[in-house]
């Protein structure tokens, strides 16, 4: 049983949501992590016990459930366009998009897992567009009423739901996130059979994510951020829908991303079982007296890139306000050795600010890394962007944050927070 591999990887596209937020990274690389199915990297653990009657009622109360877009929200949307000259030129752009697509037919497809194996990054991009689209719409059709946009929205929903066919693999799927947020958002406004039909596509969907994520074969593992990517895709389902049970598989999940996931300082054996980490240090020696700060993640020490880091707590950023939007702390939750969310954001902070340089990827413990030549310097802007996200929770980042670095697709998200 080891740590790493000793053969290559098979090279696949994924179109993603850095951290489950809104945006695609076309050409962001995924490795095959069939090495890591010779052991279990941690079912939920024992003293994660989380059960249905532990979720906050007001979590499950009667009323349409909440991912990002409350009506406070949306007022709250308003009134920073009102204020921030950035904001309200994002917005107009967003109704522009809005009107101009009232003509456009939606272009489903029926497997984004064919769009990512193939390599089609053309088409990855025209799904991307179809998302970018479909939040306009309903965004124009909540904030405005524009009857127009409400119906082409609905049109796109529909669409989706009787074409797509989920298939369950997280960092694939995770594009969904920007049907489900338009789906929010024009959820009120839509007849009670049009309602009943998307809720059934997105049962299906998140019964898929379930089912693959706790296949023995699935090539992932429970402390990186593939788990991250389902918890996030699944939270939204799970929130919107108020299902008790959904919510605690969902928080059980978070739990064990805080436990084993994030560190506190420490070395390699402080923090992962001798059955797990083989032969780690015979191959890299390295690695057997680096010491690691607080807040280190599995996805860090694994690969030596701050972007796998981003990758990995982004989407538990997500999922942590999803909850706090319907009354549930879990941002302020600790591990099992005393972490919290927070420690990973405040790992970020000295290389957003350029205080520390990182050099991605130069001790990686997958070969594939290596061999396709991905090192290079971390930019600091990517982390001034991560922490610009972060600010809805942590009001400690706004001294960091730059609206102008922040991923445009993560605007949905982040101009629901009070400026």
């Amino acid at each position: 049983m080891n740590l790493v591999n000793s053969t290559g990887n098979k090279v696949r596209y994924s179109f993603i949501f850095i951290g489950g937020i809104i945006f695609f990274v076309v050409a962001l690389f995924s490795v095959n992590w069939s090495f890591l199915r010779s052991y279990n990297l941690a079912p939920i653990p024992e003293g994660s016990d989380i059960t249905p009657s532990d979720v906050n009622p007001d979590s499950v109360s009667s009323g349409d459930g909440v991912v990002f877009f409350s009506d406070k929200a949306v007022e709250t949307i308003r009134k920073n366009g009102e204020r921030n000259p950035q904001i309200k030129q994002w917005l107009q752009m967003q109704f522009e998009i809005a009107r101009a697509s009232h003509n456009r037919a939606p272009r489903p497809v029926k497997s984004l897992a064919e769009l990512k194996s193939n390599l089609d990054l053309s088409a990855s991009a025209q799904v991307e567009d179809e998302f970018n689209r479909l939040i306009a719409l309903a965004l124009d059709a909540r904030m405005n009423g524009n009857k127009d946009s409400l119906k082409t929205a609905r049109e796109y929903l529909l669409a989706w739901a009787g074409v797509y066919e989920p298939n369950g693999y997280p960092n694939v799927e995770v594009a969904m996130s920007g049907y489900i947020m338009a789906y929010e958002l024009a959820r009120k406004n839509l007849s009670g059979e049009d309602r009943a039909t998307i809720d059934n596509f997105l049962d299906k969907l998140f019964i898929a994510q379930k089912e693959n994520v706790n296949r023995p074969d699935f090539d992932g593992q429970k402390w990186g951020n593939k788990w991250s990517l389902h918890a996030s895709n699944v939270a939204m389902v799970a929130f919107l829908e108020r299902d008790r049970e959904k919510i605690a598989y969902v928080k059980n999940i978070y739990f064990d991303q805080l436990s084993h996931n994030i560190q506190p300082a420490g070395k390699l054996a402080d923090f992962y079982p001798k059955e797990l980490l083989g032969n780690v240090f015979e191959r890299f020696p390295f690695l057997k007296d680096r010491t690691y700060e607080k807040g280190v993640t599995f996805d860090f020490i694994h690969r030596d890139a701050l972007l796998y880091h981003r990758a990995s707590i982004e989407p538990l950023y997500v999922i942590a306000l999803i909850a706090k939007n319907n009354g549930e702390d879990w941002y302020l939750l600790k591990g099992e050795k005393g972490q919290t969310l927070e420690w990973a954001f405040d790992f970020l902070v000295p290389y957003a600010t350029g205080e520390e340089e990182h050099y991605e990827f130069k001790d990686t413990l997958i070969d594939f890394d290596t061999s396709n030549k991905r090192q290079t310097w971390f930019k600091p802007q990517d982390g001034i962007s991560t922490l610009t996200l972060a600010t809805g929770l942590y009001p400690k980042y706004k001294q960091y944050a730059n609206i102008n670095l922040l991923w445009s697709s993560n605007m949905p998200v982040f101009v629901t927070y009070e400026q």
